[in-house]
């Protein structure tokens, strides 16, 4: 759970309430962004205004202090000049935090001038404010970054499994954990997991590699996703043998060592994973495993012969568990190696989610024409796009038809690039080259 100080070190129950009122339903990261979007800004109220502390508080703060906030963010030519979209979230988060402290009574009015809503608002809804900038109001065609099969395999050899730009291993590469980190992006890549839904799977959860079947099922709790958007996933039997060598490799050396030393012994706020699945959490009720919070999750451990050892899948070298902070840490690293070695592409885990959806969509709407005897895509509106909102964890549909737009674009390029070259009336526009074809290749 987040906090924030003031800039003295000082902690206001009542600022910091709005973390814990549950008014907002956000999920835990969600909240965490929300801290940093509302720290930068109550920092910035601090530091430019020449008044008592008392008097740049967050109690203090005008409109006018977010129209100085808007200038620099946005205009000023020394200051960071952020994305439309960024600059949205962190008026969303201030907005959220003001309308709270409104709405129990600490504040007489928000300094968050809002739009009322044209109907009754939906729980959770984001609030709509008149300091959106215009360009975000416009119409326009929303797209989702995504990497196709080849650009992956690219960023993932050199930049997680430290191989050079030729194909070879490169000897200065300082790449450790190579197994677990290759295994992370595949599954994510493979399956559309959220980051903190893969961070916090257990062991358990991940069925047996079957050199019979091409897919798995594998079950995720509604405590770990987001909007509690539990569903069914399919992972690959290559996926799933990938993940098989991480846990006979990298994660049994982990847990070797660290039992060998008695470090899990000394762990704090441990919770013990009975045979039966479940677990006595601090308030002292029995808790089924599938019910845990990715924070939960993290401390369950289990009795097996030859010692403790951490229920969670992903684990350190030192063979306590892996938090999603820690995984952005690996993409980061990876992304600096891949930049450092001349390759224009750069990763998240957000955009592997993008690229599976994207894919998928492809593959399935290529199969579902097929199917139908016709010769050019149709409206997406069917069984493809149901198939890959439910296994996002959607819980509306216009939020994946943004991957028809990306189809859309990618169809664009693929028939613009069949203009011959001597045709220069039409300009290409720079894009990658693939076609649909490519999309089915398997990867490799």
């Amino acid at each position: 759970m987040p906090f924030v100080l003031d800039p003295c070190g000082a902690f206001d129950p009542d600022l910091n309430a709005f973390w814990t009122s549950g008014s907002t339903l956000l999920a835990s990261t969600t909240l965490t962004l929300y801290a940093h979007h509302l720290a930068r800004f109550l920092d910035f109220v601090w530091h430019a205004r020449s008044l008592p502390h008392d008097r740049r508080n967050w109690r203090a703060v005008r409109h006018e202090d977010r129209l100085a906030y808007n200038y620099w963010r946005n205009e000023d030519p020394d200051g960071p000049r952020i994305a439309a979209s960024t600059w949205n979230n962190e008026v969303t988060a201030v907005a959220q935090f003001y309308a709270f402290q409104h709405s129990i009574g600490n504040l007489a009015e928000t300094p968050i001038r809002l739009i009322p809503p044209a109907k009754r608002p939906r729980i959770g809804q984001h609030l709509r404010t008149a300091d959106r900038p215009a360009e975000l109001r416009r119409t326009k065609l929303p797209t989702a970054p995504w990497l196709t099969p080849a650009e992956y395999r690219s960023w993932r050899d050199v930049g997680v499994r430290g191989y050079g730009s030729n194909g070879h291993r490169d000897p200065s590469s300082r790449s450790r954990q190579t197994a677990r980190n290759a295994a992370f992006a595949d599954l994510m890549f493979g399956v559309g997991f959220r980051l903190t839904e893969q961070a916090s799977l257990l062991l358990s959860e991940i069925p047996r590699s079957d050199a019979s079947s091409m897919y798995s099922r594998l079950a995720v709790p509604d405590s770990v996703t987001k909007n509690r958007s539990g569903r069914e996933v399919l992972v690959a039997e290559r996926a799933l043998r990938v993940v098989d060598l991480y846990v006979r490799s990298d994660r049994s050396d982990a847990v070797q060592s660290a039992q060998e030393t008695s470090s899990y012994t000394t762990v704090r706020d441990k919770l013990m994973l009975d045979d039966d699945g479940t677990f006595r959490s601090a308030s002292g009720r029995r808790v089924r495993s599938t019910d845990a919070s990715p924070g939960e999750r993290l401390r369950l451990y289990r009795v097996t012969p030859r010692g403790l050892e951490p229920a969670a899948l992903w684990l350190r070298a030192d063979g306590l568990p892996m938090r999603p902070r820690t995984w952005q840490g690996v993409f980061i690293a990876a992304n600096t190696r891949v930049k450092r070695l001349g390759l224009d592409i750069e990763c998240n885990p957000h955009k592997l989610r993008h690229s599976w959806a994207t894919i998928t969509l492809a593959q399935l709407q290529r199969r579902y024409n097929s199917l139908r005897g016709e010769a050019a895509p149709a409206a997406m509106i069917g069984d493809p796009l149901n198939w890959v909102s439910r296994r996002l964890g959607h819980r509306r549909i216009e939020t994946t038809m943004v991957y028809i737009h990306n189809l859309a674009e990618l169809e664009a390029e693929t028939i613009l690039r069949l203009i011959p070259d001597t045709e220069d009336l039409v300009a290409t526009p720079p894009g990658r080259e693939i076609s649909f074809d490519s999309l089915g290749t398997r990867l490799g």
